[in-house]
């Protein structure tokens, strides 16, 4: 198995193939390719299985062979093309695991560090027997509800997507592969999605990829077809659409937290990208008309998460939450370990270690200035924190164990 550099830059504008539609969501998609297929770039996660053929996959520059019993699980940030040798045609079967659904149901109690391991992770899996069989009797149990369109036969649809994405990253995480050196435009798009709602720029993105500012945008259309302003766009409002299916929170709330400079760039970006506007494409994700039944969740939990996510950096108490919301201290904590798994302290030093991590990659500010900016009361309580979290310190992070540091 030889992965190699794909010389041919990209220089079209690649568009959604599987998740061009949300009827095709959560539904069993079946695909025989005999030649070279163009570019596509999906809007949500599609993860595919090889029963026949052989071939290659390119993703964002790289080429991967192909064979009967590989998986993929192709990002809204991999811009990719099957090709087929000739007589040997690829026969493909596709779902689109539907983020934002995932999200909402599946992962109300996220696995640790599962957004960090889709990141860093080669999209392509070359599985053992064992684990073939156990895809294929997941998609067994998938084509046994395929055609349904009830709220239970969704939300089994969900349990089982949730299980092939937890089996993919399990045993992604434990292939060769993932040593496997990424091109320098790969890490940059990667660091991009990372940062998305943050003000980052260009030159800083060009830096933590190891390339020259001048460097970037071209680097970024061969693998994408779009430069660092298009791309920063797109992902944005990719994240913004996430929200869609929290009740309760404004477009104009979703407009700041995501990023935009302003509602307006807000509304001009969809229509760019999604060719509506935000309201139109929240009601066409909860159009009953769709074969995947969608809802919007319930606020609270949501509210609380987004009140912590834009005060972490100040010195904000649970007493200070349940004030905000006019609940008991008890009872903030009850609903976010109910829907999250997690306490108001462990959320909150959860996100503040999250930015420190970028902090400490992008710029050369000393640790204890970084535990004061994030509301740690002392640089020795943050590196106690950020050591129990990433196993190791502020430190060694710096020097250069970002790359194995693992979210617990």
């Amino acid at each position: 198995m030889e992965i190699s550099l794909c010389r041919e830059p990209l220089y079209s504008h690649p568009k959604p193939y599987y998740s061009k539609d949300f009827n095709r969501y959560l539904t069993l998609q079946y695909s025989v390719i005999s030649s070279s297929q163009e570019y596509y770039l999906e809007m949500d996660p599609v993860f595919l299985f090889v029963r026949k053929g052989t071939g290659h996959l390119t993703v964002n520059g790289l080429i991967f062979p192909i064979r009967p019993g590989c998986a993929f699980l192709l990002q809204s940030y991999h811009a990719y093309r099957f090709s087929a040798i000739t007589g040997a045609p690829l026969d493909l079967v596709a779902v689109v695991l539907d983020h934002t659904l995932l999200g909402a149901i599946s992962y109300s109690r996220p696995i640790p560090g599962l957004i960090q391991k889709c990141m860093e992770q080669i999209p392509v899996l070359y599985s053992t027997p064992e684990v073939q069989t156990q895809f294929s009797a997941l998609l067994a149990r998938l084509h046994t509800v395929d055609g349904e369109t009830s709220q239970s036969a969704c939300l089994i649809k969900v349990a089982i997507c949730g299980q092939i994405k937890s089996l993919f990253l399990r045993e992604c995480s434990r292939s060769s592969l993932q040593k496997y050196p990424l091109p320098a435009a790969w890490r940059a798009w990667n660091y991009l999605v990372s940062f998305c709602t943050k003000r980052v720029t260009a030159a800083e993105v060009a830096d933590a990829a190891g390339l020259q500012a001048s460097q970037l945008n071209r680097e970024l259309r061969k693998i994408s077809g779009y430069d660092y302003r298009k791309l920063i766009t797109r992902t944005r409002v990719g994240v913004a659409s996430s929200m869609f299916l929290l009740s309760g929170v404004s477009m104009q709330h979703i407009a700041r937290i995501t990023g935009f400079p302003s509602e307006s760039a807000f509304f001009r970006a969809f229509q760019e990208w999604r060719g509506m506007t935000p309201q139109e494409l929240k009601e066409q994700m909860l159009s009953p008309e769709n074969h995947c039944r969608r809802y919007t969740t319930f606020e609270k939990p949501f509210q609380i998460l987004s009140y912590i996510s834009n005060h972490y950096q100040e010195n904000i108490t649970l007493g200070d939450v349940a004030e905000k919301f006019y609940l008991g201290e008890a009872m903030v904590n009850q609903i976010l370990t109910k829907y999250f798994d997690r306490t108001f302290h462990y959320i909150l030093t959860e996100f503040r270690l999250l930015h420190a991590k970028g902090l400490l990659r992008c710029s050369n500010l000393p640790v204890c200035d970084i535990a004061i900016a994030l509301g740690f009361s002392s640089a020795h309580t943050f590196t106690r924190a950020f050591k129990n979290y990433f196993h190791m310190t502020p430190g060694e992070f710096r020097k250069g164990g970002r790359v194995d540091a693992e979210i617990r």
